[in-house]
């Protein structure tokens, strides 16, 4: 394992004076045991409350690692104010293609099942100094054309290397991405009445159609003639509950497409691993909905502070007349209310059955730096110009032939 220091310099044109304490990057370079070196202090910074999500974590970023990229390069940035750790950005650093180009890459270390993503830091004034600080580490690094962190929620640390980079004459971009739907909950609901509950729940559910309640209860009366109809929450990673969630969802439509979890060993690694450490930290949340003792929806998720957060849902499609899905939904929420948890997070892709329960959108969007020297802004106007441009055509164009229909 490689390390590299830096003092941060104050006659730097990007660095904020704000704070007095002068931040000290660090690189390390090498495997996912540099997470593991960190870990205490890094879930430590995350609790500090602007990172506190298990997507954040190192035991979340260190699964990525192990699943899908042992082989590739790990570099681990790091902030530190008075010898305390203040930041943290893990990159993969990778020959990689961008938009059929083989371009010398540092990305997220993350794929579409990692959800969320940021340069992780903790609360105080030290922030934007903090990134600013490793913008400079990264800046004096050699080697790369594009910086490409995706799944970057809005207002997320990653914007300040953005600004950062942009003040020293780096081409740079933000790609907005489909929005993550979720579920905002009355604030105190928690009831220990059945009444009281149903009645917050109803609240809560205010704002979909009456017409949509409608189809959910309609739901549970079909599965109720087939069957009692049980919510049962499951926190420990028992290998046949995961393997019951596996194969219903391989039995799909997913497994046709050969999306399901257990159709690719890395990622059914992932999942596994997931279950483990989340169940470790107490924050593993496997929903499992059942109808006369056989399970009819599973939603893969993890309870975190006042969150509930959908990793992965599936259902059985014998039972899809009673919309099992959204059933297991609506006892979800009601399980929620009853414990005092405030949020639903869908996570992303936004998709429509997800928009039907939505009270909001979370918007996300991949950041983008490019290196100050022929390919990166020949890179940056293929993105940024070019392509915005061939999709504003693509939208005035159906937006004429909807006109003349």
């Amino acid at each position: 394992m490689q390390t590299e220091t830096i003092q941060a310099l104050w006659g730097s044109p990007s660095l904020p004076k704000t704070v007095a304490a002068q931040p000290v990057t660090e690189v390390f370079e090498g495997g996912v045991e540099i997470i593991e070196r960190l870990a205490d202090e890094w879930r430590a910074l995350c609790a500090e409350g602007p990172c506190d999500q298990p997507f954040f974590r190192p035991e979340w970023i260190a699964t990525y690692v192990r699943a899908f990229a042992p082989e590739r390069k790990l570099l681990v940035l790091t902030a530190r104010v008075g010898g305390r750790l203040r930041a943290v950005l893990p990159l993969i650093e990778e020959w990689a293609l961008f938009h059929g180009l083989p371009v010398r890459k540092l990305r997220s270390a993350a794929n579409v099942h990692s959800c969320r993503y940021d340069l992780v830091h903790g609360a105080g004034e030290e922030v934007e100094a903090s990134a600013h600080a490793i913008w400079q580490l990264l800046r004096q690094r050699r080697g790369w054309d594009v910086i490409q962190i995706c799944d970057v929620p809005q207002g997320g640390a990653c914007e300040s290397l953005l600004r950062a980079a942009e003040l020293d004459g780096y081409p740079t971009g933000q790609w907005k991405q489909a929005p993550g739907p979720y579920v905002l909950l009355p604030e105190g609901a928690k009831a220990p009445l059945e009444t009281t509950l149903e009645a917050t729940l109803d609240q809560a559910l205010s704002h979909t159609t009456s017409k949509f309640r409608a189809s959910v209860r309609r739901g549970r009366r079909k599965l109720e003639a087939e069957g009692e109809v049980r919510l049962t929450r499951i926190t420990e990673a028992a290998p046949a509950e995961l393997e019951l969630f596996y194969q219903l969802e391989r039995a799909g439509w997913k497994g046709q497409q050969a999306t399901a979890i257990a159709c690719a060993e890395q990622t059914r690694q992932f999942y596994d691993e997931i279950a483990r450490t989340a169940a470790r930290f107490g924050y593993l949340s496997l929903y499992r909905l059942d109808c006369g003792g056989r399970a009819v929806a599973l939603q893969y998720g993890l309870t975190y502070g006042e969150r509930f957060f959908l990793l992965k849902p599936t259902y059985d499609e014998h039972f899809r007349q009673a919309s099992p899905g959204h059933v297991i939904m609506h006892e979800i929420l009601r399980d929620m209310l009853a414990r005092g948890l405030r949020e639903f997070d869908f996570l992303m892709p936004v998709m429509e059955w997800k928009r039907e329960w939505a009270t909001a959108l979370r918007p996300h969007s991949i950041c983008y730096i490019f290196a100050r020297n022929p390919i990166g802004w020949a890179l940056h106007a293929y993105r940024f110009r070019l392509l915005l441009a061939v999709r504003q055509m693509k939208r005035k164009w159906t937006g004429t032939l909807a006109e003349v229909a």
